[in-house]
């Protein structure tokens, strides 16, 4: 799993990492990233939280924006 990770901070052929908010809640640093979607919103707050602040970290140079798919 941090090779995936690393090779998605450092290689400029990789534009997009999928994964679970579990997998990218704690522990995990993605200032390289400036977008986040949400296709399952977490049902606790804490967890929703956690998973889309990975991308506002020290380091983040662009705007980030959170994007939540929702279909009824």
């Amino acid at each position: 799993r941090q090779e995936i990770f690393d090779s998605f901070r450092s290689d400029d052929r990789y534009d997009v990492l999928v994964a679970t908010s579990q997998t990218l809640s704690t522990g995990v640093t993605l200032n390289v990233a400036n977008q986040v979607m949400f296709f399952a919103v977490p049902w606790r707050a804490a967890d929703y939280e956690q998973a889309y602040s990975r991308c506002y970290r020290i380091g983040q140079t662009s705007p980030v924006y959170i994007h939540i798919a929702m279909l009824n």
